[in-house]
C-alpha cells in the first residue's frame, strides 16, 4: 500500500496526486478500480450565525473538492471501467435546521452523483453514493464546540436577537444528538467496500439506524408539508420559552394589513408601522 497526500481544495495538489497515481499504476501494471471521495468538513449553525466563509468552506471541500478529484480521475476510471463511490450524507437527502451549509453542500454532492451516474453509464463506469446518518466521528464530537465558535464569531446584534438562552438550548440539543450517535462506524466502511467491490452494488446506501428508521421514511413516505410541520412542532416545543422575540403579527404582516394602510398607498411597504427589529435591518431599510 502506498499513500499519496492530497488537498482536495487545491487544483494543483489534486493534479499532482493524480499524476503520481497514474504513474504508479502504469509502472506496476495496474488500473484504477475505484475512487472513493470521503473528504468533508462541517459548519453547523443557524443561517443568521454562519458567515459566508463557512458556506464557501463547506462547498469548497464537500462539493468542489469531490467534483475536482472525480473529474481528474475519470480518464483512469473510463480506461478500467471502474467505479466512483461518493460519501455524501443523509443531510444530502433531507435538509435539517441548523445545518444549512453542510446540507447544501451534501445536496449538491448527491445531485452531482446522480448526474454522473447517468453520464458515465455509457463508459461502463458505475457511480454510487453512501449516505451515513449520525455516527461518532471526530467531526461529530467537535460539533458542539464548533457551534460555540460560530456563535461567538457571529454578529453581536444576531446574538442579542436570539439570546444566550436560545443558544444554550441549541447547544444542548446538538450535544444530545451527538451523544446518541451510533458507534458502529464500521457499517459505513462495509457500505463503501460493497459499493467498490460487489458484483451488484446498490446505487445508494443509507447507513445508520437514524437514517434508515427515521429520516429516510420521512423523506420517502410523507408529503413535505407534513414533515415540515413535524420539524416545526419539535423546534417549537424544544425552544419553548427561549425563542427569539418574534412579533405576532410580524412587522411585515402589520405593514401590509388593509386595516392599517389604504390599498392604493404607493408606499405601503415603507409605512412607519413597518419597524425592523434590529439596527442592521433598520440601516438596510434606509
Amino acid at each position: 500500500m502506498r499513500g499519496v497526500q492530497m488537498d482536495v481544495a487545491s487544483e494543483q495538489s489534486v493534479e499532482k496526486a493524480v499524476h503520481t497515481i497514474a504513474a504508479v499504476l502504469q509502472s506496476e501494471g495496474y488500473v484504477l478500480h475505484a475512487l472513493v471521495n470521503n473528504a468533508g468538513v462541517q459548519e453547523g449553525a443557524f443561517v443568521d450565525w454562519n458567515s459566508m466563509a463557512a458556506y464557501e468552506n463547506c462547498m469548497k471541500v464537500n462539493f468542489y473538492g469531490l467534483v475536482r478529484v472525480t473529474k481528474l480521475c475519470l480518464p483512469l476510471l473510463k480506461a478500467s471501467r471502474g467505479r466512483v463511490v461518493n460519501l455524501t450524507s443523509i443531510d444530502g437527502l433531507r435538509a435539517l435546521p441548523g445545518n444549512s451549509a453542510y446540507s447544501a453542500s451534501k445536496h449538491a454532492a448527491e445531485a452531482f452523483t446522480s448526474t454522473l451516474r447517468w453520464e458515465m453509464s455509457a463508459f461502463g463506469v458505475s457511480v454510487h453514493s453512501v449516505c451515513p446518518g449520525t455516527f461518532k466521528t471526530h467531526m461529530a464530537s467537535n460539533a458542539p464546540s464548533k457551534l460555540r465558535e460560530i456563535w461567538n464569531q457571529s454578529l453581536r446584534e444576531n446574538r442579542e436577537e436570539y439570546g444566550n438562552g436560545f443558544f444554550n438550548r441549541a447547544s444542548s440539543l446538538v450535544s444530545a444528538l451527538m451523544g446518541a450517535a451510533s458507534s458502529r462506524q464500521h457499517k459505513v466502511g462495509e457500505a463503501v467496500a460493497h459499493a467498490a467491490t460487489a458484483w451488484f452494488p446498490s446505487r445508494r446506501y443509507i447507513v445508520g439506524y437514524d437514517a434508515i428508521l427515521f429520516w429516510k421514511p420521512i423523506r420517502d413516505c410523507f408529503p413535505e408539508f407534513l414533515t415540515d410541520s413535524l420539524v416545526d412542532l419539535f423546534l417549537f416545543l424544544f425552544f419553548l420559552g427561549v425563542r427569539p422575540s418574534f412579533r405576532t403579527p410580524s412587522p411585515a404582516q402589520e405593514a401590509m394589513s388593509p386595516r392599517t394602510l389604504p390599498v392604493s398607498s404607493p408606499r405601503a411597504v415603507t409605512s412607519p408601522r413597518f419597524a425592523p427589529s434590529s439596527p442592521r435591518a433598520r440601516e438596510l431599510m434606509r
